[in-house]
């Protein structure tokens, strides 16, 4: 098994652009979000990073049933 043999189970991390574009927001609003500790993010040096996955689940739990 080479190096790589693990990469394939990390997570596809994305930036808060991205994530402010899929929530209808400013990336400001991510990074204060994140900042307060109310997004699940990844802090990676001086990097915030979102899981895709991991946003969904958070954006399930605002959800109102109708």
């Amino acid at each position: 098994m080479g190096s790589n043999s693990h990469v394939s189970c990390l997570p596809k991390l994305v930036g808060a652009a991205e994530v402010a574009a899929i929530i209808g927001c400013t990336r400001k609003h991510v990074y204060d979000l994140a900042q307060k500790g109310q997004i699940p993010h990844y802090r990676i040096g001086g990097l915030i990073r979102f899981n895709l996955q991991e946003i969904a689940e958070w954006l399930e739990s605002f959800r109102i049933a109708a």
